[in-house]
């Protein structure tokens, strides 16, 4: 079986800006986990028998990032 990482950095710009609460922000993250584990559960292709999603996390990102 072979694996592969796919990295996502999402940035998400508040209608409030920085002064959502924690809890909006968390909500968000944990959406967003939702729909993205949905749509790798869904992805189809005839070279595919199945996917298995081992591992996914969210963190919010302080500063600035460089991949």
């Amino acid at each position: 079986m072979r694996r592969f990482i796919i990295l996502l950095e999402t940035e998400v710009d508040f209608v409030d800006g920085d002064s959502v609460s924690d809890k909006l922000v968390e909500n968000v993250e944990q959406d967003l986990m939702t729909e993205i584990k949905k749509a790798t559960e869904g992805f189809s292709h005839r070279a595919i028998r199945g996917l298995l999603i081992n591992k996914l996390q969210g963190a919010q990102i302080k500063g600035s990032v460089s991949l």
